[in-house]
């Protein structure tokens, strides 16, 4: 069972599904700590989580080689293909990820 997030929004609720359908389909594994609502992340510097609509925490995790250039390169040496198909999916939907730190990530709507 997926918890509900604190004060995630609609665009945010549409991301986290995204992103957890993706691995999915993936075989990725998804952990718990993977998704956060803006508004209950208290790692992340509030200036950089400002205006996100979700907030990924990704350190160490198999996810990481899909939802970053580094943990493609890092996991699958080079091969940035699953990356660039999660990025694809979140652009069809108006949404990008933006990464902050080496382990965390948010997903934020283009304007």
């Amino acid at each position: 069972m997926v918890a509900a997030l604190i004060g995630l929004t609609a665009l945010g609720k549409k991301a986290e599904k995204i992103i957890r359908d993706f691995l999915d389909s993936h075989e990725i594994n998804c952990p718990d700590g993977l998704f956060h609502s803006p508004l209950d992340c208290g790692s992340v510097d509030p200036n950089q989580s400002e205006g996100a609509e979700l907030i990924l925490i990704h350190e160490g995790i198999d996810a990481c080689r899909a939802l970053t250039l580094d943990g493609a390169y890092e996991q699958n040496g080079g091969d940035y293909d699953l990356y660039e198909a999660l990025t694809e999916k979140l652009r069809d939907e108006g949404l990008y990820l933006e990464q902050l730190y080496r382990w965390a990530s948010t997903v934020r709507a283009i304007d």
